[in-house]
C-alpha cells in the first residue's frame, strides 16, 4: 500500500461542500448513496500531513481553522481516482482566528462541539465516501447560489471552483449522522505524492 499526502485545499472543498452542482441538480440532505467499489492501487493517507481547512461565515464575521483527518485512502488506476474515503475528527477541531485559552476561543469551541452545531459528543467523526466519478463536460457548469451580501459573504462557488475541471466527484458527506450528496470538480482533489 502506497502512502499519499493530501493538502488542505483538497479536503476543505470536500467538507465545506460548496454549493455547486450540475446546473439541474440541487444539493440537499438525503439518503445515503451507494459507494463505488475500489479497483486499482490503494493509497493510504499521510495522517500527519492531512487535514480539513474549514471556514465559517456569519453576517458579522467569520471563523476558520482545521479538522484533523484520522483515516482514509484513495484507490487509483493510473492517474484516475476510482474510489476513496476519509474520516475527520470533530473533537480535535482547531480554531485559528481566536487565541487559544481566551474566553472567545473557549466560547466558539464549545459552541462548535455542542449539540447546536456538530454535536461532537454523539457524532465525534465526520466521513466522506466517493459514490461516483463522471466527466465534467462542456455543457456542465458550476452554479452560484444567491447570498446575502455583506463584508463577510462567503466566496461564490465559481470563485472556489478550478478554472478547468475535468471530472465531478460525488460522495456521501456524513456530519452529525446526516448524509449530504454533493459534487466537486476533480481538479480540487489532486494528491501530492
Amino acid at each position: 500500500m502506497k502512502s499519499l499526502k493530501l493538502s488542505g485545499i483538497i479536503i476543505s472543498a470536500t467538507l465545506l461542500a460548496f454549493g455547486c452542482g450540475k446546473s439541474t441538480e440541487t444539493v440537499e440532505t438525503s439518503e445515503e448513496m451507494e459507494v463505488v467499489q475500489a479497483t486499482g492501487d490503494t493509497l493510504s493517507l499521510d495522517m500527519d500531513a492531512s487535514k480539513v481547512n474549514w471556514r465559517g461565515y456569519k453576517p458579522t464575521g467569520q471563523h476558520f481553522g482545521i479538522i484533523p483527518v484520522t483515516d482514509g485512502s484513495l484507490t487509483v488506476e493510473g492517474s484516475d481516482i476510482k474510489a476513496g474515503n476519509f474520516t475527520f475528527d470533530i473533537t480535535h477541531l482547531e480554531i485559528h482566528d481566536k487565541e487559544e485559552g481566551t474566553e472567545d476561543h473557549g466560547k466558539l469551541w464549545n459552541h462548535l462541539q455542542s449539540d447546536d452545531f456538530f454535536d461532537a459528543a454523539n457524532h465525534p467523526q465526520a466521513t466522506f465516501e466517493i459514490t461516483s466519478i463522471s466527466t465534467f463536460s462542456d455543457t456542465d457548469s458550476v452554479e452560484n447560489e444567491e447570498q446575502f451580501e455583506s463584508e463577510n459573504t462567503p466566496k461564490s462557488s465559481t470563485e472556489i471552483a478550478p478554472d478547468a475541471p475535468t471530472h465531478w466527484i460525488s460522495g456521501n458527506l456524513s456530519i452529525r449522522g446526516q448524509f449530504v450528496p454533493f459534487f466537486i470538480p476533480k481538479s480540487l482533489f489532486l494528491p501530492v505524492w
